[in-house]
């Protein structure tokens, strides 16, 4: 429903969801830790302090807490791990059968907002921005607002932005758990209160009273019928439902023990992964004007009657970090069996150097298995039968369709509040599908599996199957370049069979062997095979293209001949 600027002002002096949101925020400052890019812990975010503090509370002896936080290293291994798993869930934006598209009452609204969305970037904007919010701060919320000023053309100029949960006052939902309000500051005492039939600006001020109020400075109304502020995310806990089920929230305790155990695998590389030393002592004999060596340490009484104490200068005391650690111990006592040798070595088991580095290795692939449904690395040493190969694949599948339903309701409720803020009613709908046939195989894999079916002689139109997953993947969703690649593959002779098996002096064998010369000479004349003839019927303009080919390859004949005529005259 409607607020009124009244409503909105009582909301700011005492917001109705305040606790949920500073909730959410901090669940987002535990993402930020392990997903944001960051050199230092300075820049990890807030959680940094109470990550820090759970370390404190593990170790409790001073030195071995300095050790650990000299040890951590920026970028976190969650970090990379989630980076991995990011770039493999990029597959969500690439099925085969992915559609966009939308309807206007007239063809000229239509190619308008074809071309404002892409001046806007908006494909773009949900691809990078969106997609890497919803690892590093998934209660994000997105906006589409318009610009104070209209700068030019006949219709406004919505655009899309991404909102922090951090910078949001207040929030407030209907019964469908769709957005109601959003007041968030958008300025140092500036306030922005969007609802479902006005954007307002408000400003924070001080009465002669000292207390705060709030004074409306701008107010546009606006005819969506519901707030143009939405999740990003749509899997909801709590019983605000403000909070969002990030993909990484279950994940958020691990992720933290395998950043401890990363730190704990340098620690002992350090200290147990070479050996030891060790060598009878000696009795120092060190004294200077401070007092004597006792132990590897001088102690004595200032002038001001203050006990004080340096390390002896002979370097008596035992120190244990990294390779050529030594350290001594005290001669055997009387009646203490005697040492068989001067020195020796301490070495650690492997058994024991080994655990904690596959504890770490278990820790990084759980992590990824949690994100993708599938092992990046599977274990070399086991077979998987095909049920567990099936099941994997169904896993990987089932992820890649549960970020797809969450981005594409995201992404059709962009394009559809930029459509209906610029054209009114000329704005019909949007349709957003992102499909659910994902590209799994690399482009590697299915080029061997191409070449293998060809050298095994396998029919035809099996090869014409395998062809068209090469294409569809060195494509990538690019609609301009799977078209082009299509045409050239009907265009080229017997595309399944190598040049060799085709009979030489014929006109199919020279097309054949210079395609992409006949190909180019046919752009450079008549413009992009995509663009020629786009207007007309396909059959038609293939037929036409080809029998251009035809002609270079008859030009060319013709011409070789000349000159073979030529060439006895001329010598």
């Amino acid at each position: 429903m409607r607020r009124s600027a009244q409503e909105l002002q009582t909301y700011l002096e005492k917001p109705r969801n305040r606790t949920a949101i500073l909730l959410a925020g901090s669940d987002d400052e535990r993402t930020v830790f392990h997903a944001r890019p960051a050199s230092n812990i300075e820049e990890a975010g807030s959680y940094a302090p109470k990550f820090k503090s759970l370390v404190e509370g593990i170790l409790t002896q001073k030195r071995k807490r300095a050790a650990f936080f000299k040890l951590l290293q920026f970028p976190l291994p969650t970090r990379r791990q989630i980076s991995r798993a990011s770039d493999d869930l990029n597959r969500v934006f690439e099925a085969q059968d992915r559609f966009i598209g939308w309807e206007f009452t007239t063809p000229e609204t239509d190619e308008d907002f074809r071309e404002y969305v892409r001046s806007k970037k908006i494909e773009t904007f949900v691809r990078e921005d969106v997609f890497n919010a919803i690892f590093e701060r998934c209660n994000s919320l997105v906006v589409v607002d318009l610009p104070e000023t209209q700068m030019f053309g006949e219709y406004p100029e919505p655009y899309a932005y991404l909102l922090p949960i951090a910078n949001v006052f207040d929030l407030g939902l209907n019964a469908d758990k769709s957005i109601e309000y959003c007041i968030f500051s958008i300025a140092k005492d500036r306030f922005a209160a969007f609802d479902e039939g006005y954007f307002r600006i408000f400003s924070k001020e001080k009465n002669g009273e000292g207390k705060e109020t709030y004074t409306l400075l701008r107010e546009v109304e606006h005819s969506l019928g519901y707030c143009p502020v939405s999740f990003i995310w749509h899997d909801q806990f709590g019983d605000a439902g403000i909070r969002r089920l990030s993909p990484l929230y279950d994940a958020l305790a691990d992720m933290d023990r395998l950043v401890m155990a990363d730190v704990f695998k340098e620690d002992v590389d350090l200290h147990a992964a070479y050996p030891y030393l060790w060598y009878l002592k000696e009795k120092c004999t060190y004294r200077d004007n401070d007092g004597a060596c006792m132990g590897g340490t001088i102690a004595w009484i200032d002038d001001n009657n203050q006990p004080k104490s340096k390390k002896c200068p002979n370097d008596c005391q035992n120190s244990f970090a990294g390779p050529g650690t030594a350290f001594k111990i005290n001669q055997p006592g009387a009646g203490e069996h005697p040492l068989p040798t001067p020195a020796g070595f301490v070495t650690l088991p492997r058994d024991t150097l080994d655990y904690i580095t596959e504890k770490v290795d278990s820790l990084k692939k759980e992590l990824f298995h949690f994100l993708t449904g599938y092992d990046q690395e599977p274990d070399k040493t086991k077979a998987l039968n095909e049920d567990q190969v099936q099941s994997q694949f169904e896993a990987r599948i089932n992820k890649l369709i549960y970020w797809a339903e969450h981005l594409e309701r995201t992404h059709r409720w962009i394009l559809e509040t930029i459509g209906r803020l610029r054209y009114g009613v000329e704005f019909v709908k949007v349709t957003v599908n992102y499909g659910r046939e994902f590209y799994l195989e690399t482009l590697q894999d299915a080029l061997t599996a191409y070449q293998d079916a060809r050298s095994k002689g396998l029919p035809m139109f099996l090869l014409e199957v395998l062809r068209r997953r090469v294409v569809h993947l060195l494509a990538r969703n690019n609609d301009h370049e799977l078209q082009r690649l299509t045409f050239l593959e009907l265009l080229e002779p017997y595309p399944d069979v190598p040049l060799q098996s085709v009979p030489q002096g014929t006109v199919d064998y020279e097309l054949k062997a210079n395609f992409p010369r006949y190909v180019g000479q046919f752009e450079r004349d008549n413009g992009d095979l995509v663009s020629f003839g786009s207007n007309g019927n396909i059959a038609k303009k293939l037929e036409t293209i080809e029998t251009e080919l035809y002609n270079y390859v008859e030009a060319r004949r013709k011409l070789w001949e000349q000159r073979q005529r030529e060439t006895p005259q001329t010598a």
